[in-house]
């Protein structure tokens, strides 16, 4: 009899734990671009809106062979359609990122709509899209 209460206990344990590692912070890699050398992937986790029309993200770039790759920081304008990368580092406990200040004089760069990078802007930035031209300030 302890030895199936032992093993309930284990099995209870091991289901708690399973559940909470869903909850806790970590990365939702969604993938956007695939290619026969490397695949390209946002992270739903990692999405900030500093403001209405700013988007961070973390994005990632890996080998189709090896899936370990690099991960970069932007920001992406929606209405101006340009993105730039971010200098910081990850809070460990809440799994954010952290700008080190740096940031603020980036260049910004624009991407066409038919880009890689015009992907990550429809999923984002999706419903920007719908303004007409003379709305978007340059």
């Amino acid at each position: 009899m302890k030895v199936l209460r032992k093993i309930f206990e284990m099995a209870s344990f091991g289901c708690i734990l399973l559940c909470w590692s869903g909850l806790s912070f970590g990365a939702d890699w969604t993938l956007y671009y695939e290619s026969g050398i490397e695949m390209r992937y946002y992270d739903r986790a990692s999405i900030e809106r500093p403001q209405k029309e700013l988007v961070r993200v973390a994005l990632k770039t890996a080998a189709l062979d090896t899936r370990e790759g690099e991960i970069v920081y932007i920001e992406m304008n929606c209405v101006t359609h340009k993105f730039r990368d971010l200098s910081g580092t990850v809070d460990r406990i809440t799994g954010r990122f952290v700008s080190d200040g740096q940031n603020e004089g980036r260049p910004w760069t624009w991407f066409p709509h038919e880009s890689t990078m015009g992907v990550v802007y429809e999923s984002l930035c999706g419903n920007w899209r719908e303004r007409k031209d003379k709305d978007i300030v340059n």
